[in-house]
């Protein structure tokens, strides 16, 4: 079994995923302040940031600094303005509506959210269901599951359907690369931190066949 975008991941041992490393709690403080915010980012995703400036900036109102950045004609400040418009979109415009909330404070440990992951194999013995292999890397969006070609190319297409604990879930890297990288919000990815989090429903096939159902 492979993971929903990266081949070359070893499910031997995927029960945890460290992702930014933070527990739910403290990505909601730092989503409740923007200099925190602001802080962090600078600190941990500058460099990463910048590479997607082209895509973060349509967050920037200021279209003289999105047509610099677009035409790469960097000056001293850009860089600045261009990660203050980032944080000011995710503080004010960015929506957790995925995990039924509008705002990541708001959300809560015992909080579900329904994620689905696709599964490429030849068949379904091939597929492990134990709770270890189930993947960390999810969508909130089904129809994305249904057509992602990222892990399941020439073979039968089954599709993961859980409910994931809040409290598993690294909001704060879902939200960041649901927002500067366009492979990323096509495939409206959600990492989970902990595996042990997923309470898996079902498995299906593209024509609604169950292979696999929580009884």
């Amino acid at each position: 079994m492979e993971r929903f975008r990266d081949l070359k991941e070893d499910l031997s041992n995927l029960s945890s995923y460290n992702g930014t490393g933070m527990s739910l709690e403290e990505q909601k403080e730092l989503f409740s302040d923007k200099d925190s915010l602001r802080e962090y980012l600078y600190d941990k995703w500058f460099s990463d940031i910048m590479e997607n400036a082209i895509t973060v900036a349509r967050y920037c109102d200021d279209e003289s600094v999105v047509d610099k950045i677009w035409f790469n004609e960097w000056e001293d400040g850009l860089e600045d303005i261009l990660m203050e418009s980032y944080v000011d979109w995710l503080m004010d415009e960015y929506s957790f509506w995925w995990a039924g909330h509008d705002t990541l404070p708001e959300i809560q440990p015992d909080d579900k959210v329904k994620l689905y992951r696709a599964v490429g194999a030849d068949d379904f013995p091939e597929i492990s269901l134990s709770q270890e292999h189930l993947g960390n890397c999810w969508t909130y969006d089904r129809e994305t599951a249904e057509t992602i070609e990222a892990s399941v190319v020439g073979r039968k297409r089954f599709i993961f359907e859980a409910e994931v604990r809040a409290e598993c879930i690294d909001f704060v890297l879902s939200a960041i690369y649901q927002s500067w990288d366009d492979s990323f919000m096509e495939e409206r990815e959600v990492r989970v931190v902990d595996t042990d989090g997923i309470d898996l429903l079902k498995v299906v096939d593209l024509d609604g066949n169950i292979y696999w159902e929580k009884k």
